[in-house]
């Protein structure tokens, strides 16, 4: 899980609380999103921070998961794929789960997943989409009719299409030679190892809304689907 954003676009929200923090309903969203994966089958947790870093390591510490999720600290931020990077031993040579901590969506890691284990032999990873309201906001998948991702726009102001990336993955150990292929010192997932993927990555998609809570409005929505 990623969690070693900044916050900025939260105001004073985000500078005093990291957003996996920020209530959303009854809980933290990451004790939801913790609920998720552990009721999905997950069985260990690498969550990676840097903002307010012991704020994060303090609420699992105290949580009923806290022998399941090993929390890191990044000093210097290494980018979302690197962070990959450098924690992808954690994975023991198995598929695993890759989602940031301030996306908020409803139960759809189960059939994720299970998207993920019926792939064709050459599928790399499987990627949760959503149909997006404000697609120049997001990343916009277009995929071919067996639901590949041949191409991937990142923020365009006028995409072809609606259908985003909802930022969260299962990846095979295979994936792992793409990602020792990533020459940034700070590479991105979207921005630099989903172009490596295209035509290796399939599509799961979502049956609810899919959430960004690092804006106001984005929280507030996140918060009114909770009521």
């Amino acid at each position: 899980m990623l969690a070693a954003g900044l916050g900025t676009r939260l105001g004073e929200l985000g500078r005093d609380t990291p957003k996996c923090l920020i209530q959303v309903g009854s809980e933290p969203l990451l004790g939801r999103l913790l609920e998720q994966l552990f009721d999905a089958g997950i069985e260990k947790v690498l969550v990676n921070t840097h903002h307010r870093a012991e704020l994060i390591r303090d609420y699992v510490a105290q949580s009923a998961f806290a022998s399941r999720v090993l929390v890191t600290y990044e000093p210097e931020l290494l980018g979302t794929a690197g962070t990959l990077r450098a924690n992808w031993d954690f994975f023991q040579g198995e598929p695993g789960i890759v989602l940031h901590g301030d996306n908020y969506f409803g139960k759809e890691l189960p059939g994720l997943l299970e998207t993920f284990d019926k792939r064709d032999k050459d599928i790399l990873g499987t990627m949760l989409v959503f149909e997006s309201d404000s697609p120049s906001e997001c990343g916009i998948i277009e995929t071919d009719e067996s639901g590949r991702v041949t191409a991937f726009h990142e923020k365009f102001s006028n995409p072809p299409g609606r259908t985003a990336s909802a930022a969260v993955f299962v990846f095979s150990p295979k994936v792992g030679e793409s990602i020792e292929l990533l020459k940034a010192e700070t590479p991105d997932i979207s921005q630099d190892l989903i172009p490596l993927l295209l035509g290796k990555i399939n599509v799961h998609q979502s049956a609810g809304h899919v959430i960004d809570i690092g804006t106001p409005q984005g929280l507030r929505a996140a918060i009114h689907e909770t009521i």
